[in-house]
């Protein structure tokens, strides 16, 4: 019962600093694709597939989860000082919780990069 009560705070607070942000830079523009929110998604943790593919480029992985309908996100440490992701090999069962925004590396095709507030590993 605990995991859940935890995802709802890290979701909370998503959410308020989305708004704190906005509310600091009236000017900024939040509304891009995907825009910055909360969000929870399950799935398995996959490499984030390249945008590149004609050339292979062995060694490259970034961590991403693929959700029920396909899409990828690329996974980000939130916090550096206190690692989530750490640990989880690929084919992971996981709920992510965090907030969305653009994946601003071009090196990869994804929905979106998710900044992670909370894991939750489900099965193998």
């Amino acid at each position: 019962m605990r995991v859940p009560v935890l995802l709802a705070i890290g979701l909370a607070a998503a959410a308020l600093a989305g708004c704190a942000l906005a509310k600091a830079n009236p000017g900024l523009a939040l509304d891009a694709s995907p825009p910055v929110r909360a969000i929870s998604l399950t799935g398995p943790l996959v490499c984030a597939p390249l945008r590149e593919t004609a050339t292979p480029q062995l060694g490259v992985c970034a961590l991403a989860l693929q959700d029920s309908s396909g899409r990828t996100y690329r996974l980000r440490e939130r916090d550096l000082s206190s690692p989530r992701l750490g640990g989880l090999a690929l084919g992971t069962m996981v709920l992510v919780a965090g907030t969305l925004s653009a994946d601003d590396d071009a090196r990869f095709a994804t929905a979106g990069e998710v900044a992670v507030l909370a894991v939750n590993r489900l099965g193998p």
